[in-house]
């Protein structure tokens, strides 16, 4: 697809513009000027909530804490080296206390990324997959897609933030609460990655990620292991996440499969290794 050839900084240049466009142009167009300039502060707020993002505000449902001093998976020494490797700056790293087994990125300009591991992934991959993962994502760094999760992640969160204002409305008035958050940020999740976000940026990346790691087949296990985990050990309302994952932590009914931006697992074990099942 024509975005997948897009460099992802220049996608979110177009992502904001957008963004900044939906509402500033209607007001031009159907407001008057002394009503119009209510406008303006309204999407300078969105702009700043946007670029606040780990300052202000913290993205939701991300229970995490910094690894530090004990190390025993040696993430710290084997990140230091891929970093040096990769010419990047070398991410800050956190742990999930969570059974599931995810991997993401992100940063808000490439300069202090972010990388974050659920115990489930340590628990779960061998230290060759390890390997071959953390290789994935200073690939995904390098390519500048963890700048493209953290303005993409932002938006979602944004408006996360409005559906559970909703879903509290609506337990004060009626005294039970749908799930209105999801019903409400699913449309939008749809539509950002659709702009944003191919199936072909994860093909591309692990192309790249194979090029650079011994084995090929150890990133197609990970990636087999990680699979399976998310069916069984899922993790609750991952919104904000499911495009940074690796693989998608959404559930495999055909709804949400319209919003999981990652290929199909067969398509990637494929294309790695040249057969499917392993």
């Amino acid at each position: 697809m024509l975005k997948s050839l897009l460099n992802p900084r220049v996608r979110i240049a177009f992502f904001l513009l957008a963004l900044n466009a939906a509402w500033v142009i209607p007001g031009l167009a159907w407001l008057e000027r002394s009503q119009w300039l209510w406008v303006l502060p309204f999407a300078l707020s969105i702009n700043f909530l946007l670029l606040s993002y780990d300052q202000v505000l913290t993205f939701s449902n991300l229970d995490c804490e910094p690894v530090l001093g004990q190390d025993p998976w040696g993430l710290l020494k084997t990140i230091h080296l891929l970093s040096v490797n990769f010419e990047l700056p070398e991410p800050k790293v956190f742990l999930l206390r969570h059974p599931s087994a995810h991997i993401f990125s992100y940063a808000k300009t490439g300069r202090k990324p972010r990388l974050f591991l659920t115990e489930g992934l340590l628990e779960l991959l061998t230290v060759e997959e390890l390997r071959a993962v953390l290789t994935f994502q200073m690939v995904a760094m390098k390519n500048s897609f963890s700048v493209l999760n953290y303005w993409l992640g932002a938006a979602i969160d944004i408006l996360l933030r409005v559906g559970m204002g909703l879903e509290r409305l609506t337990t004060f008035i009626f005294g039970w609460t749908p799930p209105i958050k999801g019903w409400f940020v699913s449309p939008f999740i749809w539509l950002f990655q659709s702009l944003l976000i191919s199936p072909q940026d994860f093909a591309n990346l692990d192309k790249k990620t194979s090029l650079r790691i011994a084995h090929p087949e150890s990133l197609a296990r990970a990636l087999w292991k990680m699979e399976a985990y998310s069916q069984t050990r899922p993790w609750n309302e991952p919104w904000v996440f499911s495009h940074m994952c690796m693989v998608s932590p959404l559930s495999s009914s055909p709804l949400l499969r319209l919003l999981t931006a990652q290929p199909s697992l067969k398509s990637r074990i494929k294309h790695l290794v040249g057969r499917y099942p392993l």
